[in-house]
């Protein structure tokens, strides 16, 4: 997957060749819903996605609630779904003076737009002034159909970002799971994750939204692709883990199962080796 900027983009330093369907959106979760969407990109080999580097919410509001995904597990979501070339924006007051018209038009100037897919509720622009009717009525005239993808039910309303992020804070992780398509996963990565944290990492170095304070039943996915079992404690200060001293490799992501009670529920031998009593996460 081509990575690229709509600075490079738009000023010419990066092309985007060929006929192609592109999808616009935040995307955070890719959970069912983004799927859906990304599926219909299907039919030109130039599939492109243009998201933001980072929530428009955290820039114009600054009081985004958090993440369900990293950027870089965005990428790989991206690239396992086909998608052949990513844009990335770089959300700014400037970039949110620009009227839908006006993005539109640029894209036009930087790609040859076959196909454009979105979601039901999509709207651009400065002050979100450009819906999907807009969207129709902007592009009718090049030929260019704007299709519009209704979303996707889970327990008997829409799947969204916002929803899956209310389950995580409230610690329900099969809703989260339900509506994601896949665990709730953190992304150690970012935070340079050690086999044993002494000292409580936190939040802001993990980037992703965390369960309600407590102790959790959790595992950990190395890179030689093992699955290990963990105990989490997430609290004000930061995040505490305990997992075997002897890992197979370094730590990738961690997944939560259940809150436990750790007077009952946690057992640790002398070698750091975390033991999970009664249900298995």
């Amino acid at each position: 997957m081509v990575i690229t900027t709509w600075h490079d983009l738009t000023s010419g330093r990066d092309a985007i060749r060929g006929p192609a369907a592109l999808a616009i959106g935040t995307f955070d979760g890719v959970h069912r819903g983004h799927r859906e969407i990304l599926q219909r990109l299907s039919g030109c080999r130039t599939r492109v996605v243009l998201t933001f580097r980072q929530h428009p919410r955290s820039v114009l509001a600054r009081e985004h609630p958090g993440t369900l995904t990293t950027l870089r597990q965005r990428q790989e979501r991206f690239a396992a779904l086909g998608v052949t070339h990513l844009v990335l924006i770089d959300f700014s007051e400037q970039f949110s003076r620009l009227l839908g018209r006006e993005f539109i038009a640029a894209l036009r100037r930087v790609m040859a737009l076959r196909k454009l897919v979105v979601g039901v509720d999509f709207r651009c622009g400065r002050g979100r002034d450009t819906d999907v009717v807009e969207l129709q009525r902007l592009l009718a005239p090049a030929g260019v159909p704007v299709a519009v993808v209704p979303p996707v039910m889970a327990a008997g309303y829409a799947v969204s970002s916002t929803r899956i992020r209310a389950a995580v804070l409230a610690g329900d992780f099969a809703a989260a799971q339900e509506m994601m398509g896949r665990p709730f996963e953190i992304d150690l990565r970012t935070a340079a994750a050690t086999r044993h944290a002494a000292v409580p990492v936190a939040a802001e170095q993990l980037e992703q939204i965390l369960p309600p304070p407590g102790t959790y039943a959790a595992s950990v996915t190395t890179a030689a692709g093992s699955t290990v079992a963990a105990v989490v404690e997430v609290a004000a200060a930061g995040v505490r883990w305990a997992w075997p001293a002897a890992m197979p490799s370094a730590p990738l992501t961690l997944r939560f199962h259940r809150r436990v009670d750790p007077r009952r529920d946690r057992r640790t031998t002398s070698t750091g080796e975390v033991r999970n009593v009664g249900s298995r996460p």
